[in-house]
């Protein structure tokens, strides 16, 4: 497993490659993200890295749904850095949603690394791509999953509506967690950081 480790270390190891290469222009970094925006948590989380990393580098940005904020001049000049690669999926149900994502999006990073060099580093808030290098682990599927087995996540089921939604909510979670956790044991993955160090 990924011990977890300081955000700026792999970051800094980058920079110093791309510092022996004055051309470059500052680091070419992929981020993956299903939605970036700023009214959910892990999204208005993940936005703000992206936000301040535009500042100096390259972002190329593979999410289904981008949703911009043009509201400070900080993210208008931040924004320019950002190359954004709309990643198409099945929308519903949400397990479809988040194996099409991850597909998608794993050959949507592919392709765009063949076609234009590689990257330097490969960002993701969580498992949402086979190539990702460094993550933010925002949310904790496995606890989840945990959660819903004991009854403690358990919302009152009255309706076959609700029984259904709680059985999506099982499938969906135990699901995710298996592709969890074979993603934080992947030897691609050099950083795991904690909400604490962002």
């Amino acid at each position: 497993m990924v011990p977890f480790l300081n955000s700026t270390n792999t970051i800094e190891r980058a920079e110093m490659s791309a510092a022996r290469n004055p051309a470059a222009g500052g680091l070419r970094i992929a981020v993956v993200t299903p939605e970036l925006h700023r009214t959910g948590g892990t999204e208005r989380g993940t936005a703000e890295v992206v936000e301040r990393l535009a500042r100096e580098h390259q972002i190329c940005l593979f999410a289904h749904r981008w949703d911009p904020d043009g509201s400070t001049s900080a993210s208008l000049s931040a924004s320019a850095n950002i190359c954004f690669h709309r990643v198409p999926v099945v929308p519903w149900p949400g397990i479809a949603r988040f194996l099409s994502f991850y597909w998608m999006a794993s050959r949507a990073v592919d392709a765009a690394a063949r076609q234009h060099g590689g990257f330097d580093v490969i960002y993701s808030p969580g498992p949402n791509c086979r190539q990702v290098e460094v993550c933010t682990a925002w949310f904790c599927h496995a606890r989840q999953d945990e959660l819903l087995r004991s009854g403690k996540l358990r919302p009152g089921a009255g309706s076959l509506s609700d029984w259904l939604r709680l059985a999506h909510r099982k499938i969906y979670a135990a699901a995710v967690t298996r592709l969890e956790r074979g993603f934080y044991r992947s030897s691609r993955l050099r950083s795991v950081v904690s909400p604490a160090q962002v």
